[in-house]
């Protein structure tokens, strides 16, 4: 949380953490925030930059987001970030590690939101399969806009879209 935290802060909101730069903390409204240009480290986690570019066309400034370390992950998460942003009329520029979000109002509308799975586990062979032979999970679904396998568990296939391959 440490470098949303003081990204946020740079960008003028006023954050009470009690200087631990983590969890718990509280965002004091004052009815605006600046925005403007901020350098962060989101080598750990692209969601740092989608959050900051999500909440910028409200800052006073829009936001300019830059990122200096080691390559940020997930950069198809990052690029539906930037398409669903221009989908909804904000006006989106990029770079090489670089972006910059206009301030402007959004226009409301309906998005199908692909689920996130990338962290997901595995479900493991022989609980799916039952244990017998010729029997292998798969996963329902097909690429998403990122180039990603999503699942959609089809009809009947339980929660976790896990079908049996083989004669039940």
């Amino acid at each position: 949380m440490g470098p949303i935290i003081a990204a946020l802060r740079a960008l003028g909101a006023e954050i009470d953490d009690g200087g631990r730069g983590a969890l718990p903390f509280t965002v004091r409204g004052t009815g605006a925030v600046a925005g403007g240009a901020v350098t962060i480290d989101a080598s750990g986690s692209s969601q740092l930059v989608s959050g900051l570019l999500l909440a910028a066309p409200r800052f006073g400034k829009g936001v300019e987001v830059r990122h200096e370390g080691p390559p940020v992950p997930s950069a198809p998460h990052l690029a539906m970030t930037v398409q669903m942003l221009r989908d909804a009329g904000a006006t989106v520029e990029t770079g090489d590690d670089l972006w910059r979000v206009a301030p402007g109002p959004l226009r409301g509308g309906h998005w199908t939101i692909e689920p996130d799975l990338s962290n997901g586990r595995a479900v493991p062979r022989r609980r799916a399969g039952g244990g017998r032979a010729g029997h292998r999970p798969r996963l329902a679904g097909r690429d998403d806009a990122a180039g990603r396998r999503a699942a959609r568990p089809p009809r009947g296939h339980g929660r976790r879209g896990v079908a049996r391959r083989g004669r039940a």
